[in-house]
Parts: structure tokens; sequence; C-alpha cells
């Protein structure tokens, strides 16, 4: 019987015991306790001829050969596809940066430094260039296009206000460390009282050059408003509008005459974003079943959602039309743009509901439920939103701090102000 028995760490074990406390290195054949052999493809390892073949990927916690893996930029080991989904090598340098920390231009893709090296947009149009190609203006100490310099003199209007049409290449702020929701808004403002409206947008646009946040907006006609035009803004996140400085913008645009609330005209129309620079994945990701409770949501809680967007849901009611989430459910058809929810803008989700306001309690307020119901709905399964949920939406969102909606809307159904453009 002792000749069966094998001796291991001064124990002496039956060929049955043996098998149950230890394994045999597949690389090795040394014999190891089971609890700490590491079990790959049906095959047992000792810790040192894992690490000579494996390696545990950090991001998705699988395990591969070392032959297949990538380095990240700090020079750890990762796995192709968390490497694909993650990382992307710079151009121009070859830098392996984080895609979040990376810049597009023209089918390319680079690191931050090379591309602010590289590249600038024009001070005239907003378009991408190449710094080779862009000219300094000497009398106006800003660099052009090609084409904004062979125009410039000319069509001035239009280098001011821009046609309705108009497109600028998108810059997308956010602070450092954030991944989360990219939102621009497109505001109409009216002033009957002015001579000139053009005149009255050079004053904005000089007003924003002393704020330093001309850089965040441009202007664009509107064939809807009679005195006035739209501000845009640049895709950004919540946190990041801090800088766009808006109580004072919008303060200097009731001191200025405009109106934006009052004259029942003018809209806030507010656009969502997961794109970034057409390559740019953000973690959030809004799809087709995402879309369907979303507009589920704003059927069945549109008188709440009324009071925030100051609509009377009878009187807008084409838009609030429950066939819109039948239809887009059924095929993804798109049955319009006036819709309270447009759904036409690829990964995008455009809310078109709210009155326009030069009141920042309700402007901000807008902003913060916009990107408040995009996460309740991403939180919640399509069954939820069957039924009104606004109570459970608002605890939703004082849980989430977005402090300015909920106290607006608590303030609301306190009492119903009688609200206008010159309200501080």
């Amino acid at each position: 019987l002792s000749a069966d028995l094998t001796e291991i760490n001064g124990q002496k074990l039956c060929p049955t015991c043996l098998h149950d406390k230890y394994v045999e290195c597949a690389e090795c054949g040394e014999l190891i306790l089971r609890g700490e052999a590491i079990h790959v493809n049906g095959q047992y390892y000792c810790e040192d001829c894992f690490h000579e073949s494996y390696f545990v990927c950090p991001i998705c916690g699988g395990t591969y050969l070392n032959e297949d893996r990538r380095e990240d930029p700090n020079g750890e080991s990762v796995c192709e596809a968390c490497f694909n989904d993650n990382y992307v090598e710079c151009s121009n340098c070859g830098e392996i940066v984080r895609i979040d920390d990376s810049r597009e231009a023209f089918g390319n893709v680079y690191c931050d430094d090379c591309f602010r090296e590289e590249f600038s947009t024009c001070d005239e149009c907003g378009a991408l260039m190449h710094n080779d190609d862009s000219f300094y203006d000497e009398g106006t100490d800003r660099y052009l296009c090609e084409t904004c310099w062979n125009n410039r003199g000319d069509d001035e209007d239009e280098s001011i206000i821009h046609q309705w049409d108009f497109r600028p290449y998108f810059n997308f702020y956010k602070l450092e460390y954030e991944h989360s929701i990219f939102m621009g808004f497109e505001l109409e403002i009216e002033n009957p009282h002015t001579d000139s409206i053009l005149s009255s947008a050079e004053d904005l646009l000089d007003f924003m050059r002393k704020e330093k946040t001309e850089k965040f907006f441009y202007l664009k006609q509107d064939s809807s408003l009679d005195y006035g035009f739209e501000i845009v803004s640049h895709p950004s996140t919540l946190m990041k509008m801090k800088d766009m400085k808006l109580y004072n913008l919008l303060k200097y645009l009731r001191r200025q005459g405009f109106t934006s609330y009052d004259n029942g005209r003018c809209g806030l129309h507010i656009h969502t974003s997961w794109t970034k620079n057409d390559i740019h994945k953000n973690q959030i990701k809004f799809d087709k079943e995402d879309k369907i409770k979303l507009a589920y949501f704003f059927l069945h809680n549109k008188e709440e959602i009324g009071k925030l967007y100051a609509r009377k849901h009878n009187g807008y009611a084409s838009e609030w039309a429950p066939h819109q989430v039948l239809q887009y459910e059924i095929d993804e058809s798109y049955p319009g743009r006036h819709f309270i929810l447009n759904y036409g803008l690829n990964d995008d989700v455009e809310f078109r509901g709210a009155k326009g306001t030069l009141y920042y309690p309700r402007f901000i307020a807008t902003l913060q439920f916009t990107e408040c119901v995009v996460l309740y709905v991403l939180a919640n399964g399509r069954t939820h939103f069957f039924r009104p949920c606004w109570n459970d939406f608002m605890e939703f969102a004082r849980r989430m701090r977005y402090d300015d909606f909920y106290t607006f809307m608590k303030n609301k159904n306190k009492k119903q102000d009688k609200e206008s453009d010159t309200c501080a």
C-alpha cells in the first residue's frame, strides 16, 4: 500500500486524496493545490506558467493568450476587443489614447495635442480646417477658411446670422472626467423694438466675446420669427454648460428688449446626443426601445410636462399625438419634425415641446429635465411607462440631485405665478 502513496509537502496521500487536493500543471507538470491552480480552457496551470502564456484583461475580466494582448496608454495588457472599444491610435504621432480623449478630422483620428497643433475652426463659419489652409485677416484678427476668406466683405448679414440650414463643425464640450449626455439648445428670440435685427445680433456677439462665451454659440435665421433669430449652442454636458454663463446671457437679452416667452411664438428646443464627432461613442446609448419608452413617458405624463414646457396639450395636439408612439414602435417611420419628440436625427433626439423663455429658473429646469428623463428611461423597462409615473420620476430627480428642476416643479404645483420674460 505504501507504494501507492505520494508524498507531497510532508504528507503521504493515496491516489484518491491526491486527485481531490492537487492537480498537475499542464505546462511544467508541478503538483499544485487545486484551489491555487488557475483553470483555463479545461487545463490547470501554476501561477508562473499561467503568466508566461496568459493574461487577464482588467476591463472585461476575460483570460487571453499573451500573444493576443494589446497595451493601453499605461502599458497594461488588455484584450483586442476591449482595446478597440476604448482606445485608438493617433494618425499623426501613433500614440494610443482613450477614444473619449481623441479628436476626429477628415476621416482620421488624433490625440488632443496633435489635433490642436494641426487643426482649428474658422472664426467666421465654424468649419474645421487644417492650420496650413487657414487665412489670417489682420483687420479683424481672425483666422478664416478659404471660403470665408474669399467671401469676406460680402453677405455681412449671413456672417452674423447664418441661414436656417447652417451646420457648423460641432465642438463637443465636457469636463475631462465626464461620460455623460451631450445637449445643445436652440432658443428662439425676438426684439420688435429694435431698428435693426442685424445690429442687435452684432451687439449680442460683442457681449458674448466680453463674457468669453462666444465659442459656445452661433446665430441662425428662423422663418417663423418676424423680428428675431435663434441662439444655438454647441453640444455640451450639463456640467460644462456652467461655462456658458446662461444666467448672464438671459439677463442681457431681457435688458436689450428681447422676448421669448411673452410673444408665444418662440420655442426652446433641446437636442440630446450620444455620438461625438461621428466616431466617438459615448458610454450612454439610446436605442429604439428607449425611444419608445420615452414617447410613452411623454404620452402618459403630458399634464405635468406641460407645466414645465408652458404648453397646454390640447392646444398643442399634433405634438402630443399618441400615434407617433405606435407608428415608431411598428416600423420606426418618421412622421415629421413637428412633434414633441423628433426622432429623425440619426442617434439623436430633439425635445421640441418647451416654450421659449428668458427666465433662468425655467431655462435651467428644462435642461435638467431633459438629462434626467433620459437617465430615467434608461433605468426602467417598457411596462413602467404604460401608465402615469410622474411622482416616481420626481423622486428619481430628487435622488439624482436635479435640484433646479425639482424645485421649479414643486413651486409650480404650489402656485401658478404669472411668468414673463421680464422676470429676473
